[in-house]
């Protein structure tokens, strides 16, 4: 048995300026979402998203339950991060409104 730690980096490139009156939509937050494969027997054993300030600590719960948390999170201008098995073999991480300039850490721990 081994365990391995991941740790991953992305950053919204964009300068955004509330005050400015015309908003580019690629200048606003945005949500980051990707696949990676799902290894026979691996578990994920933790995850933790670091956003700024803020620090997301994974909790396993039923899909729906967590799909529409990760929703209204998002919807309501929060900071997010769902894990979830995707079709085939994938398993697929979305995190929501990361802020222009932010960077989100995200540290997945597999056994």
């Amino acid at each position: 048995m081994s365990t391995v730690k991941i740790t991953q980096v992305y950053v919204n490139p964009s300068n955004f300026n509330p005050q400015d009156e015309e908003v580019k939509e690629e200048e606003k937050s945005i949500e980051i979402s990707y696949k990676f494969p799902k290894v026979a027997d691996q578990i994920i054993a933790g995850m933790k998203v670091s956003i700024g300030d803020k620090t997301i600590e994974a909790n396993i719960m039923e899909k729906e339950k967590a799909q529409d948390k990760y929703d209204n999170a998002v919807s309501s201008g929060n900071q997010a991060a769902l894990m979830k098995e995707a079709k085939g073999e994938f398993l697929e991480l979305q995190i929501g409104n990361i802020k222009p300039g932010q960077t989100a850490t995200i540290e997945i721990t597999i056994v």
